[in-house]
């Protein structure tokens, strides 16, 4: 095995490209050095390693754990990709994409198998700033990057930056319109939690009233419905909108 050096740029797109000079087999298996793998789904993975290499994309389950109450996110995720096919774009957040843009790759999924992710913010706190950092500098220079402001945004809000937050969501809301409900209607849940962090409780109820006139049947707008009424003591009308939610959950 060989070891190979790339000074480091605070780029993980360019790490990963540039490893990727040096791979000699046809697929490359996409791993960081805090994911693992439980024996049930190393198993599944072993089993399933001929399909894998008959497919120019395999996608598994990335399972992130978070460990100081924040909850677990879970999607699918590429994992193994054809070696010559595929690029890494993006130097936060990195994303997988094709060298030729017509080309439809093979795609091999399996939602059964699970890849562990530890993202406890204060086990990981270096991390967390370092990201925090590249996020910032990308996004001076990429100003109507809409992906990575989200990202930021984010990010503003884990480190409590809520008017450097506040401003980046109501930019890329007012950028967005109406070109995606479940997009836009998750971005106002967040653009009002940096509100009311912020102690500006009316804006956010603002915020809340403009977008539930366009989305009345949006889920998450429902659910903000019924938080607005039980934070006015209105219990009843709460608890029915609650209910609601719990017969008809998010998908």
């Amino acid at each position: 095995h060989n070891v190979y050096d790339f000074e480091w740029i605070d780029d993980f797109s360019a790490a990963r490209n540039y490893a990727q000079q040096f791979v000699s087999l046809s697929h490359t298996l996409s791993w960081d050095a805090d994911f693992f793998l439980d024996k049930e789904n190393y198993e599944k993975l072993i089993a399933c390693k001929e399909a894998v290499l008959t497919h120019d994309l395999s996608l598994f389950i990335w399972n992130a754990e978070y460990i100081d109450g924040v909850g677990k996110k879970q999607e699918l995720r590429s994992f193994v990709y054809d070696s010559d096919t595929f690029y890494w774009k993006y130097p936060i957040h990195n994303q997988l994409r094709r060298r030729d843009s017509d080309f439809v790759p093979q795609e091999y999924k399996r939602f059964d198998i699970e890849i562990h992710h530890l993202k406890d913010p204060q086990a990981k706190s270096h991390r967390y700033s370092q990201t925090h950092k590249i996020l910032k500098d990308y996004v001076q220079n990429n100003p109507s990057d809409i992906r990575n402001l989200i990202f930021y945004a984010s990010s503003c809000k884990h480190y409590k930056e809520y008017q450097e937050a506040i401003h980046i969501y109501k930019n890329v809301l007012r950028f967005l319109g109406r070109k995606d409900e479940y997009l836009v209607c998750s971005l106002v849940e967040q653009y009002m939690v940096c509100l009311f962090s912020n102690s500006q409780e009316d804006e956010a109820w603002r915020i809340f009233e403009q977008y539930f006139a366009l989305y009345p049947h949006n889920k998450i707008l429902q659910l903000l419905y019924a938080d607005k009424l039980y934070s006015h003591h209105q219990y009843q009308a709460a608890f029915s909108w609650y209910e609601r939610a719990y017969h008809n959950p998010l998908s």
